[in-house]
């Protein structure tokens, strides 16, 4: 197993068109509950994401969530659009959470922005996010900062390219798969991706995925799926609740779903929808 996703919070308060629509709850994952998640993820790896479909930064105690984690020795990655960051009345808080020694890798979707329409520019939002990387190595962060334009080739990413190189006097991306903005920091881009949904057509019966295998995720409620797509628990296996993980993995439908990724075939409904699984058959 690779990363855990433990998912604080299913509020992001945005309205992006590529997100499956679902219903936000103000309420975050409960600190006990997050605790057990915590402690049972700690046996199987050294990394989690505070995400699947919410904003962890609309979570306003973070950072406990963070200190349990580091408890733990659990090292952190957060996804987040940042415009959080952008309040000046939580600005200076969010800054000085997420320097949090948990933290290994902060994921800014600026795809995510794009795809809203909101009363902040894009000059003041780029400039604010610039802003908190500079913040961030002046406090020697160890973390790895990514902006993700994970939309293809969307009209909007050429002004974010040309402004965040301005802003951080970066070259261009020649032939790498990224952009090298500053030590740690980078533009990262992939295809946008169907999210998978009961219902949608099936986009194939065969191939691979690491659900299960190399990742899983907890919702906010305590139940444990394949991965972090799975946002409305529908391969859900189970609770932490009332099992632990090891027990969950153990499940009649988990040990099914496994032995269907190694022989290529792709036993749930759902794992037939996902647009994001594809690339593991590259």
């Amino acid at each position: 197993m690779r990363r855990i996703y433990i998912e604080i919070t299913d509020l992001c308060g945005l309205n992006c068109h590529f997100c499956p629509p679902h219903k936000q709850s103000a309420e975050p994952m409960t600190l006990a509950l997050f605790e057990s998640a915590a402690a049972q993820a700690a046996r199987f790896v050294r990394e989690v994401a505070l995400y699947v479909l919410g904003d962890p930064l609309m979570v306003e105690n973070l950072t406990e969530y963070l200190d349990i984690c580091d408890r733990r020795s659990l090292r952190v990655a957060l996804t987040t659009v940042g415009l959080e960051l952008v309040k000046g009345d939580r600005h200076a808080l969010l800054e000085r959470t997420l320097l949090h020694s948990a933290i290994k890798q902060i994921n800014f979707s600026v795809s995510g922005f794009l795809a809203n329409k909101t009363a902040v520019s894009l000059e003041e939002y780029l400039r604010t996010l610039f802003g908190f990387v500079q913040s961030a190595r002046l406090a020697r962060s160890a973390a790895f900062i990514n902006f993700r334009l994970w939309n293809g080739e969307n009209a909007g990413n050429a002004a974010v390219i040309e402004r965040l190189r301005e802003l951080f006097g970066a070259g261009d991306r020649g032939e790498n798969p990224y952009i090298q903005l500053a030590p740690k920091t980078r533009i990262v881009f992939d295809r946008q991706f169907e999210w998978a949904v009961l219902g949608n057509p099936a986009l194939a019966a065969n191939g691979r995925c690491l659900g299960a295998k190399e990742q899983l995720a907890i919702l906010k409620d305590g139940r444990v799926t394949a991965c972090c797509i799975d946002h409305a628990g529908a391969l859900s296996f189970g609770s932490i609740t009332t099992h632990t993980i090891e027990e969950l993995l153990h499940t009649d439908r988990a040990k099914r779903l496994i032995a269907g990724f190694r022989a290529h075939k792709l036993v749930e409904p759902l794992c037939q929808t996902c647009g994001f699984r594809t690339r593991f058959d590259r």
